[in-house]
């Protein structure tokens, strides 16, 4: 007999559901009986143990209703660097979304209420360059970087081919920067220039996205004694650099990043403004043009035309053309087709040899 065997059997009836045996004080077990006690918790009957596909239960969730979503099917529980993987690609375009919705904001209130301002800025410049004016320009960090694309813009040009106008980004000029600053201090790094190179009558465009800066506040204060008018492009308003300009373009936005590209956007307005203002100007007829003007440039014709009255006297030393004469404000500002040629090795303009060169044998008109 094996050890299968040996086990107890069941007594004859035990299967029969109806069986109750008949020792004393037997009480029949209750279908319905729940244990209880500190810490007793019911067991799961759903509960699956893990094994090949298993997919631990969400603790957070909550089964569809009014206004839920159904759970994705797709889900898979974070694995190794899958939640860091997942958050880390998340974040960088929800900060994208971000700064695109700043942008977009403030350019709609540039664009509501800074328009005007900034034509009106193209057509004051539109005035002023082209008899001579000038335009400086100043920032800090990417406020300079911007700046110098202003003065770029001029001295180059926007779109259309125009004469070049005298435009100075003041940062531009390293020598003289680190002198002033190693001589004076960082707070006059633009105010002596600005003394240095502005007249009465020119632009000082300064450019600051906190509109705290020590040295553009130095600036407007040396511009507006020198006669300059003062404008300033800030972040939001108040702040100092505003109330010392003459005029202010402020930006209302708390991200530095949006401030500078709003500038940028409102500085390319300005572009476009000047550039529509100065070809009106070049295209509008001169004042008191008329038939009268036939007469006069005979008379000149005449006059260069005729012979001299006398013999010629070559003069006895070299041509040296004068430098330093007086020059009355505003300079003029000949374009590019009304220049003296130049000689082709040096800026020298053709009809003038050097000193060390003896005049040519041609006589003077």
């Amino acid at each position: 007999m094996n050890a299968r065997d040996r086990r107890p059997q069941p007594r004859e009836g035990a299967t029969d559901p109806g069986y109750r045996p008949s020792d004393p004080g037997y009480r029949p077990p209750d279908l319905d009986h729940r244990p209880s006690g500190p810490g007793y918790r019911p067991p799961d009957l759903d509960h699956r143990p893990p094994g090949p596909g298993y997919r631990a239960p969400d603790p957070g969730y909550r089964p569809p209703g009014p206004g839920r979503r159904p759970p994705d099917p797709g889900h898979r529980p974070p694995g190794a660097g899958q939640g860091r993987t997942e958050t880390a690609t998340a974040d960088p375009l929800r900060a994208a979304h971000a700064h695109c919705q700043a942008l977009q904001d403030a350019l709609v209130s540039l664009r509501e209420h800074g328009l005007e301002q900034v034509a009106q800025w193209g057509r004051h410049l539109a005035a002023t360059l082209p008899v001579g004016g000038r335009l400086l320009a100043a920032g800090n960090g990417g406020s300079a970087a911007q700046a110098q694309h202003l003065t770029a813009e001029l001295v180059g040009r926007y779109q259309r081919e125009r004469p070049a106008y005298s435009a100075i980004a003041l940062h531009a000029d390293t020598s003289s920067l680190t002198a002033i600053g190693n001589d004076y201090g960082f707070e006059e790094l633009y105010a002596r220039q600005v003394a240095a190179h502005g007249r009465p009558g020119d632009v000082l465009l300064l450019m600051s996205t906190s509109g705290r800066s020590p040295n553009l506040l130095a600036a407007a204060d040396t511009g507006r004694a020198a006669g300059l008018r003062v404008w300033a492009m800030t972040g939001p308003r108040p702040n100092p650099l505003a109330f010392r300009a003459d005029e202010a373009l402020c930006i209302g936005s708390g991200s530095t990043a949006t401030v500078q590209e709003s500038h940028l956007v409102a500085l390319h307005l300005l572009c476009e403004t000047f550039d529509h203002e100065s070809r009106a100007s070049e295209d509008a007829p001169l004042d008191g043009a008329g038939a009268g003007d036939g007469a006069v440039d005979g008379a000149l014709d005449g006059a260069v035309d005729a012979p001299p009255a006398g013999p010629v006297v070559p003069p006895a030393g070299p041509v040296v053309p004068v430098d330093g004469a007086a020059v009355p404000y505003p300079y003029p500002s000949p374009s590019r087709s009304q220049a003296a040629p130049t000689s082709p090795s040096t800026d020298r303009p053709a009809d003038h040899p050097p000193p060390d060169r003896p005049p040519p044998d041609r006589p003077f008109p």
